[in-house]
Formats: structure tokens, C-alpha cells, sequence
């Protein structure tokens, strides 16, 4: 059979039955719907309930786990206090680390200052070891010089003594054989003018004895010219002699100089001595240089102990100021870590409190709460709760509980039930975790909406069922208050 048959059949049926039966059928299809409508009521009421209670047990529990006004003042407070702290501390590590790069760099100055004066220290003791090596090498030689000089000086001295004596000798024997040969010649004249007076004597022949024999005379003469020429080659064989010996000498000095002119070495022996004079001003002016560089050496000395007292003094301080900069720095360290830790600390409290948050702001979404001040976040990225965001979303769950608070209350008929005439000391405080007797006796409640008569054949929307709930508290306000009836 069709369906067409079958609502035909019906159809006329429903003709054909009676008008009790009919109104029969009707009361028992309201009482179906009646009851149906009651039992969503119910349903509705028992969720209520429970989001009532979730909504209380959530709200403990996020009182419980979240500071209070003043506590979140006091670590914000504390937090920008160390954060100052932090930065003061750090333009003073800044600071002292910038002084100690200058103090570096005056240290690495005197240390390339110490380095410089100890390469010219070391400098200067080779160039005075140099300069004793050759201050003594010419000591020496001028010492061998000088032993030389006085060797030739005393050798010639000795040979002109010599000579000088020699020439003495000479012109004394010249000067006596001179005197002698004259004595001999005026002798020889004398005996030649006698023996010509007796040959020429006209008396030949005289007396016997006064005649002179001639061949004794010369024979006499003769011998007296052989002993005057012998004594007289004596004295020239032995003025050759000196004359050789002085020829011995000079050749001598001639073979050491390698000079033959008398004048010539006179000249040289004048230029040795003004040699021998420069030589020893010159080592002279070389002991000077060598006491002035002494005492340029102890100058240099002192000088370099001063540096090196005030570098272990400014090392020292250094190191004190450098202790004292760590212990500053680890306690900034230790601050620091303690204040992350408290940040920490509180990023993992909102962090906890993410899940909570998000599934009541999400229930009261899909139960069509909307806010007073339109102030919904706008969640396209996540729902994502930080230290930026935690107020907003707080305020935004707070609005909802004020929202469901409002609307419990007007619910169970209390006057002026709008959040804005509600107490201050009624709110519960952030920072207490028991809820107010009003709202715990409106929540515990059996039912909150009574049992009324509804027309309507579909369930209600809750925008519908808050509206029917105002009319319903309004009626009860108007039934309630006599002078408004009158």
C-alpha cells in the first residue's frame, strides 16, 4: 500500500472520528509534548546545575591558583625594581668593563714601555761590553805602543849618547892629533931647517961630533911618521867603527820605520807622539762615555724599579677591583636567576591555568553569553594564554561569570539583580575562595525556573529562554508588589 493510501486512510479517519475522541487525541499530544517540554526542561536545569558547579569549582580553582591584586602589584613592582637593578648594574659592569680595557691598554702601554727599555738596556750593556772590549784592545795596544816607544826612545836615546860620546872622542883625538901633527910639523921643520943648515953649513968639515948622521935622522923621522900613522889609522879604524855601529842603528830604526831620512823619522817619531797623545785622549773620552753610560745605567735602573713597583701595584689593584667586579657580577647573576625563576614561576602558573580558561571561556561561548563591552579577543591564531594577554582573558572570563551571575539572579527573582547594583562586598574578592551566600543559594537551588505551561511545540533557544525567564520574573515582580496592581 502507498503512502498516499495510507494518508488517505487517515485522513479519513480522523473525519470520521467523534469530537471526544478528537479533543482526546489533542490532550494527549499536548500532555506528549508537555512532558517532552519538561523533560528538556529538566535536562536544561540539570546542566545548568552542572556548569553551575563546574563554573564554581573552576572559578576556586583558578582564585586558588592565581595571586591576588596586590601580590601581582608587588612582584610587578619587585619585577621592574630588579629590572632597574638589573640595568644599573649593568652600566656599571659596562662602566668597569670599559675602565678595565683602559687600565689594559695602560698596562699593555708600560709593558711595551718595559720591553722597549729592557731591549735598550740590553742594548746598551752589549754596546758597554763592546765598548770595554774595545776600550781595553786599545789599552793594550797603547800599553804595547807605549813599551815599544819607550824600548825605541831608550834605544835611541842610548845610541845618541853614544854617538855624541863617539863625537867627542872624535874631536878630541882630531883636536890632539891635530896639535900633535902640528907639534910634528914644526918639528920636521925645525929638524929639516937644521939638517939644511949643517949640509949648507960652509964649515962641512967640522968637528966630528956636533955632525949629524942623516940616515939616523931619518931613519928617526921615519919611525916617529909610522907610530903618528899607525896611532892615526887606530883612530879611524875605530871612527869607522862607531861610524858602523850608528850605520847599524839606523838601519835598524830604517827596518822598523821603513823610513831613511833622518828629518824624515825625527818627523815620525814627533807625529808617534801626537798619535800616542791622541790615543790616550781618546781612551780618556772612552772612560768618560763608560761612567756616563753607568750612570745612565743606574738612572735607567731606578727608573725601571719605580715601573715595576707601580705595575704590581696597579696589578694588584687590578686584581682587587677584578674580584670585586666578579662578586658583583655573581650576585647580579644570582638576582638575575632568582628573577627568572619567579617569572618562571609565574609563566608556568598561567600557563596551568591555560586549560581551565580556555574550556570555560569556550563553554560559555557555546552557550550564546555575550559580552557587555564587546571586549572578545580575537583567537585566529590559537587560544594561547601569556603574561601580555593573561589580564584580557581574565577580564573576559570574569565578564562571562558577571554575565551568568546577572542572569542566575534574575532568574531567581532577586530585585536589581544587574551586575552594576550588585554590592561591592557581595563580589567575591580575587583573592578569597568563598563564593557568595546569594550566588551558592541561587546556584544550589532545586529549580530555578518553575514549572510553567508552554505553547510552543519545539524546544526553546536559549536567547528565548532567557527572554521567557524576564517576562517570567518581571510577572512575579509586578504579582509580588500590590501598589503596582492598584
Amino acid at each position: 500500500m502507498s503512502n498516499l493510501d495510507l494518508s488517505y486512510m487517515h485522513g479519513k479517519s480522523r473525519l470520521l472520528e467523534s469530537e471526544s475522541d478528537r479533543l482526546q487525541r489533542e490532550v494527549d499530544n499536548f500532555t506528549h509534548k508537555l512532558e517532552q517540554q519538561r523533560r528538556r526542561n529538566a535536562s536544561l536545569d540539570e546542566q545548568v546545575g552542572h556548569m553551575s558547579k563546574e563554573v564554581r569549582a573552576k572559578k576556586d580553582e583558578l582564585q586558588a591558583k592565581l595571586p591576588s591584586v596586590k601580590e601581582e602589584r608587588r612582584l610587578e613592582v619587585k619585577i621592574r625594581t630588579l629590572e632597574s637593578n638589573l640595568q644599573q648594574e649593568m652600566v656599571k659592569l659596562n662602566d668597569m668593563q670599559s675602565k678595565n680595557k683602559e687600565l689594559r691598554e695602560k698596562i699593555n702601554v708600560l709593558r711595551r714601555e718595559k720591553q722597549a727599555y729592557l731591549e735598550m738596556f740590553d742594548n746598551m750593556e752589549q754596546e758597554l761590553i763592546d765598548k770595554a772590549r774595545e776600550a781595553e784592545k786599545c789599552n793594550k795596544e797603547h800599553l804595547e805602543s807605549s813599551k815599544a816607544e819607550e824600548k825605541y826612545k831608550l834605544k835611541m836615546l842610548k845610541l845618541k849618547a853614544k854617538a855624541e860620546d863617539e863625537i867627542a872622542q872624535l874631536q878630541s883625538q882630531f883636536t890632539a892629533m891635530q896639535s900633535v901633527i902640528e907639534e910634528d910639523r914644526k918639528k920636521q921643520n925645525a929638524a929639516v931647517k937644521e939638517i939644511a943648515n949643517t949640509l949648507t953649513s960652509p964649515d962641512g968639515k967640522g968637528n966630528s961630533e956636533d955632525a949629524v948622521d942623516p940616515h939616523t935622522v931619518l931613519e928617526a923621522l921615519y919611525n916617529k911618521w909610522s907610530s903618528a900613522c899607525k896611532e892615526r889609522k887606530r883612530v879611524v879604524d875605530q871612527y869607522h867603527k862607531n861610524i858602523r855601529i850608528l850605520s847599524d842603528a839606523f838601519n835598524q830604526i830604517r827596518e822598523a820605520t821603513g823610513i831613511d831620512d833622518i828629518d824624515e823619522m825625527v818627523t815620525a817619531f814627533i807625529k808617534s807622539e801626537e798619535q800616542h797623545y791622541a790615543l790616550y785622549s781618546y781612551v780618556n773620552s772612552l772612560n768618560t762615555e763608560l761612567d756616563g753610560l753607568e750612570e745612565r745605567y743606574q738612572y735607567l735602573s731606578k727608573h725601571y724599579e719605580q715601573l715595576r713597583n707601580i705595575l704590581d701595584q696597579e696589578k694588584s689593584s687590578n686584581i682587587a677591583v677584578a674580584t670585586e667586579l666578579n662578586d658583583q657580577i655573581r650576585q647580579l647573576n644570582e638576582e638575575k636567576q632568582s628573577t627568572q625563576e619567579e617569572i618562571q614561576s609565574l609563566k608556568d602558573e598561567i600557563s596551568s591555568i591555560q586549560e581551565p580558561v580556555e574550556e570555560m571561556i569556550k563553554e560559555f561561548e557555546e552557550c550564546n553569553f555575550t559580552l557587555e563591552f564587546n571586549k572578545k579577543l580575537t583567537r585566529d591564531e590559537g587560544f594561547l594564554v601569556n603574561e601580555q594577554n593573561v589580564e584580557q582573558y581574565l577580564g573576559e572570563l570574569e565578564e562571562y561569570l558577571s554575565s551568568l551571575i546577572t542572569h542566575l539572579a534574575y532568574e531567581n527573582g532577586k530585585k536589581g539583580a544587574a551586575l552594576s547594583a550588585i554590592l561591592a562586598d557581595d563580589l567575591p574578592s580575587k583573592t578569597d575562595k568563598e563564593v557568595p551566600k546569594f550566588l551558592s543559594e541561587l546556584l544550589q537551588a532545586d529549580n530555578i525556573v518553575e514549572d510553567v505551561e508552554t505553547e510552543e511545540n519545539v524546544p526553546l533557544t536559549i536567547k528565548d529562554f532567557q527572554a521567557k525567564s524576564k517576562e517570567i520574573y518581571l510577572a512575579r515582580q509586578i504579582n509580588n508588589d500590590p501598589s503596582k496592581t492598584s
